[in-house]
């Protein structure tokens, strides 16, 4: 059996996917003193110096991949307020009107039309 395909039968967590300070929504860098010591991390929701291994009942997983989705997804709310705030007031013509409801009824691709 692959190494891969053991890890997910057994349920293995690697130390970055596992509960802890390290990938909890509150956890931030407030202070890099050093390149050799490690630099002081803290909880924002308890106001407190905690360490990456650290946890606590209040804890609130968001694994860095999820938190690169959000950042993403707020970028992209941005950008769609900015344009229709650019576009409101603008009147599309008769021509282009037709083209968009032609293009809302035509089926998207994987749909099926009974």
């Amino acid at each position: 059996m692959r190494l891969v395909a053991k890890h997910a039968q057994v349920g293995y967590q690697t130390p970055g996917d596992r509960p802890g300070c390290r990938n909890c929504a509150h956890f931030e860098v407030v202070r890099h003193d050093s390149p050799v010591i490690a630099p002081r991390t803290a909880c924002t929701l308890h106001d407190l110096e905690v360490t990456s291994g650290g946890i606590c009942n209040s804890h609130k997983h968001q694994s860095p991949r999820m938190e690169a989705k959000l950042e993403f997804l707020r970028r992209q709310l941005d950008l769609l307020e900015d344009r229709s705030a650019e576009l409101r007031g603008v009147s599309f013509g008769p021509e282009l009107s037709a083209m968009l409801a032609r293009q809302k009824s035509r089926p998207q691709a994987g749909e099926c039309r009974s």
